[in-house]
């Protein structure tokens, strides 16, 4: 099994469960599965990474239940704080994958399917997103979850709206964990950042490349965001409130075609050398912060229509 995608366009957890739907012969976008995991609405900036670009900023598993009930499937996840709970679930999880079940792995840098088991974690082979400079490490402790195929127990307006109501509190900032924190901060860490002379202090010279990369998956998860939205369409309980989706996913369209020319391949490094250029490279990323602002306003009156 294979993981659609490449690792800075992509949220590597919604392509996984998008991986394992296509398996399981589900049609269902990847666009809808980050909508629904919230990753299309904010970009996720991790608390502990020195680069903003870091692709340790994939979301976590918090959600993935409720993925389950939308989408159709189970999930059984390892324990934390038990050592033997683990270790015994750790056998489970090697039966599941010899019998050909999906085990997902929240692996670094980012979320992987396990493709052939082995009792040492970290000689584990994971299929990933594509692009990935170094293989994904796992280590004993990483989170494995076992996901099976069943009927969804949510309708498709159900789900939506949910998803929407939280897409609203993570566009707002409202909701962060103990690693990750989410809305508007991932722009203000990237203008901090680009007073480092090549953008990422770990990447020297070519540091720029880290922010081409970030570019890439915002504009990714905002096109998710405008794809996700436009489904809303086809929902009779949103035909009343159809200007208040419009609007939401009009910010998020302008928001990718803001950053957009700065994504992979652009040559950044030899557009920051250069000080109109340069200016409004910063101008692009102040401004879509503030279309970021316009949009969370905007999913939150979408969110209180339902």
């Amino acid at each position: 099994m294979s993981i659609p995608g490449k690792c800075f366009e992509v949220d590597s957890l919604a392509a996984a469960v998008h991986a394992a739907l296509r398996h399981w012969g589900r049609e269902v976008s990847y666009d809808y599965v980050a909508g629904l995991s919230g990753a299309a609405f904010s970009p996720a900036l991790g608390t502990d990474q020195a680069c903003a670009a870091c692709f340790a900023d994939s979301w976590d598993g918090a959600r993935l239940e409720f993925m389950g009930h939308a989408v159709g499937f189970t999930v059984e996840s390892s324990p934390q704080g038990d050592p033997a709970a683990y270790e015994g679930f750790l056998r489970r999880v090697k039966e599941a994958v010899e019998e050909g079940q999906v085990v997902l792995c929240e692996a670094w840098p980012c979320w992987g399917i396990v493709r052939r088991w082995h009792d040492d974690l970290s000689q584990l082979v994971l299929a990933c997103p594509g692009a990935l400079a170094q293989p994904c490490m796992v280590e004993h402790g990483c989170r494995f979850h076992v996901l099976r195929p069943a009927v969804p127990s949510l309708t498709e307006p159900e789900a939506f709206r949910e998803a929407v109501r939280f897409g609203a509190s993570v566009a707002a900032g409202e909701y962060r964990t103990d690693r990750r924190t989410f809305g508007g901060e991932r722009y203000g860490a990237w203008l901090q950042q680009t007073a480092e002379p090549s953008f990422c202090p770990l990447c020297r010279p070519d540091g720029w490349r880290c922010a081409e990369r970030l570019a890439s998956r915002v504009v990714g998860s905002q096109l998710s965001a405008v794809r996700f939205l436009n489904r809303a369409h086809s929902l009779p309980a949103v035909r009343r409130n159809v200007g208040q989706f419009d609007a939401a996913a009009r910010a998020y369209a302008a928001m990718a075609l803001n950053l957009s020319p700065y994504a992979v391949g652009s040559g950044l490094g030899e557009i920051w050398k250069a000080p109109a250029k340069r200016e409004r490279y910063l101008s692009a990323v102040a401004g879509t912060a503030d279309l970021h602002r316009q949009a969370a306003r905007g999913l939150a009156r979408v969110a209180s229509t339902f």
